[in-house]
């Protein structure tokens, strides 16, 4: 048997966010004392808790104000990275930035609050009134239970209105069903293959989408595609994924001008790209503009890595000597696997092949590309397939139209 136990961090919007929280030290001691009694009465269990002082950041980012944000960034800049595992937790570090703010951090979770007091957090509304949260609290001190919500609850928590309510629904789902009933039985038949068609989708990356990471941007459109009610073809098997393909992912802070996907949608009479287009479009989040949509011909499918001939990027320098002299220093000199050009004082062009990373190429490999792209500003211009010079879209026209001629 495992069993991992944790200190308790009383969270916003909740029945507990007037409570007080343990301080790393009462934490060691009472996680301490119960690992050594669950160990005494379960013989062969083994108990592990987390960690303390992971438990006190998260409990002050919780509960922190605005001028928590610089704490943050003071102990960002003294080092802290990665803080959620242990071997990278830099404790020491964190507690100096602590010490080091204008105000008393600890006074805001160490300290229980007045129920009637101005919380930091009361002007962001999740439509839960705070007296239902303050009759919450009288309930969980007494050990007393909610019930849950039905379309006909007497609770009056503040989200339910004439446009929004709970519904209860008799609707059961037949397979789960079979399932609990032990009838579920398997067809025979063979999967039947429905058509599908390859879009390339020529996409437009600026604004908030820039502190986005690539997984969580590939997620933004898997959602996104969902949301449009456009049809997307899923690998088959155990774990299935959507048929979607980014080339050469950008970092965070890089914009880019004409990023490019390859989707694998369900085909139908009804679908072209302006459809995709539009629905796209408004399905997305913000920072994001779909610039152009192509249809492949069907046939073999098709893949964005395998033409990728290199990508061209725009670098602002702006006021960052360093950076600047860097790239004047790349002018003009051979270089294995890119250029570099100047296009003004302060703005200059870098082409790369292949799927080179920019900042290790060009700034070197122990270039922190978090601190580079606060002081300059990067933007991919392009992706360039098959030849220099030549978009993604240009590509896959040109490679139909040759086709067609054969035939």
């Amino acid at each position: 048997m495992n069993i991992n136990i944790g200190t308790f961090i009383p969270k916003v919007h909740t029945p507990f966010q007037w409570c007080s929280q343990l301080t790393p030290e009462q934490s060691y001691t009472q996680l301490s004392a119960l690992k050594r009694m669950i160990n005494e009465r379960i013989r062969g269990c083994k108990v592990s808790y987390h960690e303390p002082n992971i438990s006190y950041l998260e409990g002050l980012i919780s509960r922190g104000d605005e001028r928590y944000a610089d704490v943050i960034e003071a102990a960002y800049r003294k080092g802290c990275r990665l803080d959620a595992w242990d071997e990278h937790m830099k404790a020491d570090l964190w507690l100096e930035a602590i010490k080091e703010a204008s105000y008393d951090p600890n006074a805001s979770i160490f300290e229980a609050y007045d129920l009637d007091e101005e919380l930091p957090w009361d002007s962001v509304s999740l439509r839960v009134s705070k007296k239902f949260l303050k009759d919450e609290y009288e309930m969980a001190k007494g050990l007393l239970l909610t019930e849950r919500c039905f379309e006909h609850c007497d609770h009056l928590c503040g989200v339910c209105s004439k446009a929004t309510q709970v519904v209860d629904t008799s609707f059961k789902d037949p397979l789960l069903e079979q399932v609990r009933n032990k009838t579920l039985s398997f067809a025979s038949e063979p999967m039947v293959d429905q058509d599908t068609v390859q879009v390339v989708i020529t996409y437009r990356r600026f604004g908030s989408s820039l502190y986005v990471s690539h997984i969580n941007a590939m997620r933004n459109f898997e959602m996104a595609f969902q949301r449009s009610k456009l049809k997307l073809q899923f690998t088959q098997g155990y774990n299935p994924k959507p048929k979607l393909e980014f080339v050469n992912p950008l970092s965070v802070g890089v914009a880019g001008e004409n990023e490019v996907m390859l989707a694998e949608l369900m085909a139908s009479d009804s679908l072209d790209a302006s459809l995709v287009r539009s629905r796209l479009q408004e399905a997305l989040n913000d920072g994001y503009e779909i610039k152009e949509v192509l249809f492949l011909e069907s046939g073999k499918k098709e893949t964005l890595a395998k033409y990728l001939k290199g990508s061209l990027y725009a670098i602002d320098v702006r006021e960052d000597m360093e950076s600047k002299d860097k790239l004047i220093s790349l002018l003009g000199e051979p270089q294995k696997g890119f250029f570099v050009k100047r296009l003004s004082e302060t703005v200059f062009e870098v082409g790369i092949e292949g799927e080179k990373n920019l900042v290790k190429l060009v700034f070197g490999p122990d270039t922190d590309k978090f601190a580079l792209a606060r002081r300059i500003r990067i933007t991919r211009l392009a992706l360039y397939a098959g030849e220099w010079g030549q978009l993604y879209p240009q590509y896959f026209l040109k490679k139909q139209q040759e086709m067609q001629l054969v035939e």
